[in-house]
């Protein structure tokens, strides 16, 4: 019965589970640390989405984004940042691309990156959005590239800054998370975003691909971090005072039990730890 249950698991995943799209991955820690770990397994799966890279995170209340329309796998500026020591915030936001809609080109190339009222907004998209050109009246934003990814950037944008929402309430994340949905209807999408303080992850309504979770709040354990296939003891990852850390991805980083983000869910994530999920709010 217990394998019959683990076999069916697997169909599951393997089934939802498009190896050929992009790959998203996320990270928020209740502190600022060096977050090269992360991305050192994660640059590896460009190797098959090698149509583009980029990831993004915060410092002094700025963003930092470096990105190229090639492969992360065979990038030598994305090998650079496996250690870069200056990769230290308490937001990450990263993306290998696989080309579906708009050419292989920077102006295409994730993390989609505008600004409001001066704060940065970094965005990550996978799927696919069709006749969303007219599915999706923009506002005030403007696309520069031609995906459907920065498309969906700026009406998702327009749309959270026009009640110039400051502190996300319960019914704030509610209220998002039928936009999402909504948006949904123009194709499939898993999209991350942030503004550097809080972390929104929405999975696609009709369970296109996959969108995982863990939260981290014993960092005593060592791990296997399945790309480079390492075993790394956490407390030498998270030196200092960290207490909470949560990671998303497109697929599990490590061997460790990841939750899965049930589909049309969006969770919200703030200094580590999950505020928003199931209809909920934690404070």
């Amino acid at each position: 019965m217990y394998l019959r249950t683990l076999l069916a698991v697997f169909i599951i995943l393997v089934s939802s589970f498009d190896a050929s799209a992009c790959q998203l991955m996320a990270a928020s820690v209740d502190k600022p640390v060096r977050l090269n770990h992360l991305w050192q397994t994660f640059r590896l799966r460009g190797k098959i989405n090698n149509d583009g890279w980029g990831l993004a995170w915060f410092t002094d209340n700025s963003i930092e984004i470096f990105k190229e329309p090639t492969s992360a796998y065979e990038s030598m500026l994305a090998k650079f940042l496996d250690t870069y020591p200056f990769m230290k915030s308490t937001v990450l936001i990263a993306h290998v691309r696989k080309a579906s809609v708009g050419s292989r080109a920077f102006r295409n190339t994730h993390p989609f990156v505008r600004y409001y009222n001066g704060i940065a907004y970094a965005f990550i998209h996978n799927g696919t959005l069709h006749n969303f050109r007219s599915a999706l009246k923009l506002g005030r934003f403007k696309p520069i590239g031609t995906t459907d990814s920065e498309y969906l950037f700026c009406y998702l944008l327009g749309k959270i800054t026009s009640p110039k929402i400051t502190k996300w309430t319960k019914s704030d994340c509610l209220w998002l998370r039928q936009l999402l949905r909504e948006a949904n209807n123009a194709g499939s999408m898993n999209c991350i975003f942030t503004n550097g303080k809080y972390l929104f992850c929405y999975h696609d309504k009709n369970n296109y691909n996959t969108l995982f979770y863990i939260h981290r709040h014993k960092l005593d354990t060592t791990v296997s971090f399945v790309d480079i296939h390492k075993r790394i003891k956490l407390s030498k990852l998270y030196s200092g005072a960290v207490n909470d850390v949560l990671i998303v991805a497109t697929k599990p980083l490590t061997n460790e039990k990841w939750t899965p983000i049930k589909p049309a869910e969006l969770i919200v994530v703030k200094d580590g730890k999950i505020i928003f999920a199931n209809d909920s709010i934690s404070k």
